[in-house]
């Protein structure tokens, strides 16, 4: 990151004077060299945590997911019990209880419009990569079948695995 954000102040030195040619770098660096009042410039530091935000930002549920996709059989998980849902009038009566078949034939739109689930937020908070996570996930899982030569514990044979 260090020699990236070096590079772009080697650029622009010079001045970059067409919007087009200018990234989020260069804008950063043009910030950090703006003079003002309360001497609050952005240093070299502050420009690395904002990039590295960015460029991570959206990788955590990706990485989870991942995780959750190579679990092992009987991996004791523990489950935040203030994500579940207890409210009977949306969930019926039995909302406590664990029963995963409510959820099958349930006319619910993902992306935040109903309040029912909100996997990622509602409205302009929602994720912006919400479209592209099925794909990125199957590519990677892909990824992971094609180029690790996975086996079953030892004890277990195929046919008892429930896929």
């Amino acid at each position: 990151m260090e020699m990236i954000i070096d590079d772009h102040q080697n650029h622009t030195t010079g001045e970059v004077t067409d919007d087009h040619d200018k990234d989020f770098i260069h804008t950063l660096i043009e910030l950090s060299s703006i003079e003002n009042p309360s001497d609050d410039r952005l240093t070299k530091g502050d420009i690395k945590a904002l990039v590295m935000d960015i460029l991570t930002g959206g990788t955590d549920t990706t990485v989870v997911t991942i995780v959750w996709a190579i679990v092992l059989p009987g991996t004791c998980v523990l489950v935040n019990g203030w994500w579940v849902g207890r409210d009977p009038g949306t969930w019926g009566e039995n909302a406590a209880e664990f029963y995963p078949e409510r959820f099958e034939n349930l006319d619910v739109d993902f992306g935040g419009g109903n309040f029912e689930m909100v996997p990622f937020g509602g409205g302009r908070r929602s994720c912006p990569a919400m479209k592209t996570v099925p794909a990125t996930l199957e590519a990677i899982i892909a990824n992971l079948l094609y180029w690790f030569d996975w086996e079953v514990p030892d004890g277990v044979k195929n046919e008892d695995m429930k896929m």
